[in-house]
């Protein structure tokens, strides 16, 4: 629940970055974004790539979500 919260609160700390936002879902240790121009940002740990940027490396920052197009959902989760 610990983890849960924190990505929560980052959401909200880093909404600002994302003022033209259209959805931000919270999954168990990351959080997602589908901004306005249909492309998503993912941030938070990263330890089996749930970032989708190639890396398994933990951002406290957005970064772009390789290779997806035509976002209109996101739905974080854990343990799936």
């Amino acid at each position: 629940m610990k983890v849960f919260l924190k990505s929560a609160f980052l959401a909200f700390l880093l909404f600002p970055m994302f003022a033209s936002a259209q959805t931000i879902a919270c999954g168990g240790v990351h959080t997602l974004a589908i901004c306005n121009d249909s492309t998503v940002k993912d941030w938070g740990y990263n330890y089996y790539g749930q970032l989708g940027n190639s890396s398994f490396t933990a951002s406290n920052v957005p970064v772009s979500v390789n290779s997806l197009t035509g976002i209109i959902a996101v739905a974080g989760g854990d343990d799936h």
